[in-house]
C-alpha cells in the first residue's frame, strides 16, 4: 500500500519528478508504476514521495524558507477539495475521477505561483484540463498575478479589467454602447493601461475589475492571445508601460521593451511580436511595420540572438 499526502493525491497527476535529481526520480517511477494497482493510504506529513527528496532533512521539508508550512497548509486544502481525510483508505481511480471537478481551484489557488508550473504546463492532461476547466478571464487572472511577482515597484497600483473583449454579447449588453473604444484599443494592441481616474472620462463606464489593486492606480486590460506563454509577455509589456509611467519616464517602445526583457519577458514580448500582436500600439493607433521590425530587431539584440 502506497502512503501519500494531500497535494501529492493533485500534483502526481501532471508532476512526474522533472528538475529532481536521479533517487528522487528513481523512487517516483516505482510510485507512478504501482499508483494504479495499489490502494493508498491518505497520510500527515511527509510520504512515500518525500522519503527520496534531496529537501527533506529532520522530517521537514526545507525546499525554501517557510515551505513546510505551505506544503502543510497545501496537504489542508487537497484533501477539502477532494472531500478526503487523512488516515482514508482509497485508489487512484477515486482521486483522478475528482480533479477535474476541483482543478479550477486548484490552479487559481497554487499552480499560477508554482515554481513546477512549466512542467505540468508539458502535460497533455494538464493542458486539457486548463483548457476545458480554466475560463479565459480565469487564464488571464492567474497570468496577470503570477506576472506582477516581477514588478514589485508596482503590484500594488495595477488592477486588471474585466476582459469584455471575450464575453458573449448577452453577458455585456448594457455596456455594448461604451464599448466602441474599448474595441477600437484592442483592435491595435492585446494589452493596454491606463490611469484609473482617466478611465470612465475615456470609456464612458465604471470599469469592471476582476484584480482590483490595493492602491488602484492603473487599469489594465488584457486580451488572452495564442497561448499562456504569449501572453505572458503581453501582460508583462502592461506592467513595464505601468512602471515607466509610475516612473516619469517618456514612454519609447525601446524604454518599456528593454524593463520588459530586464523583468524576465523579452523571448515572451518577441514572440508577441512576431505574431503580430502589438502590445504598446494603442499610443499611435495604427500599425507601423518599420516601427515593429524594429522592436523586433532592438529584443532580439537585447537576447543576444545573432542578426
Amino acid at each position: 500500500m502506497l502512503n501519500l499526502r494531500g497535494h501529492h493525491l493533485i500534483c502526481l497527476n501532471f508532476f512526474k519528478g522533472e528538475g529532481y535529481d536521479e533517487l528522487f526520480l528513481k523512487n517516483l517511477e516505482e510510485i507512478l508504476n504501482k499508483i494504479e494497482k495499489e490502494n493508498i493510504r491518505v497520510i500527515e506529513g511527509f510520504d512515500d514521495v518525500c522519503k527520496s527528496c534531496l529537501y527533506l532533512k529532520d522530517g521537514k521539508c526545507q525546499y525554501e524558507e517557510g515551505a513546510e508550512e505551505k506544503i502543510k497548509e497545501q496537504d489542508k486544502i487537497a484533501l477539502e477539495l477532494l472531500n478526503i481525510k487523512e488516515g482514508q483508505i482509497i485508489t487512484w481511480e477515486e482521486i483522478k475521477n475528482k480533479i477535474s471537478e476541483v482543478f479550477s481551484q486548484w490552479y487559481e489557488k497554487y499552480c499560477y505561483a508554482c515554481d513546477w508550473l512549466k512542467v505540468c504546463e508539458s502535460h497533455q492532461y494538464f493542458q486539457n484540463l486548463t483548457q476545458i476547466v480554466i475560463s479565459t478571464d480565469k487564464k488571464i487572472l492567474s497570468l496577470f498575478l503570477k506576472v506582477r511577482e516581477n514588478f514589485p515597484e508596482v503590484k500594488e497600483s495595477v488592477s486588471l479589467l474585466k476582459p469584455y473583449a471575450n464575453l458573449h454579447y448577452d453577458q455585456i449588453e448594457d455596456k455594448v454602447p461604451f464599448l466602441s473604444t474599448y474595441y477600437q484599443l484592442h483592435l491595435y494592441s492585446p494589452s493596454w493601461v491606463i490611469k484609473r481616474e482617466e478611465f470612465e472620462s475615456i470609456m464612458g463606464f465604471e470599469p469592471e475589475l476582476i484584480y482590483k489593486s490595493p492602491e488602484n492606480t492603473y487599469i489594465m486590460s488584457v486580451v488572452y492571445k495564442v497561448d499562456n506563454y504569449v501572453t505572458e509577455g503581453i501582460i508583462a509589456y502592461g506592467f513595464s508601460e505601468a512602471l515607466a509611467l509610475s516612473r516619469g519616464i517618456i514612454l519609447t517602445y525601446e524604454e518599456v521593451d528593454s524593463i520588459c526583457f530586464q523583468r524576465g519577458y523579452g523571448r515572451q514580448l518577441l514572440l508577441a511580436l512576431q505574431y503580430d500582436l502589438f502590445p504598446g500600439m494603442v499610443n499611435k493607433l495604427f500599425i507601423d511595420r518599420e516601427d515593429i521590425q524594429r522592436r523586433i530587431d532592438h529584443l532580439k539584440m537585447l537576447l543576444g540572438y545573432a542578426p
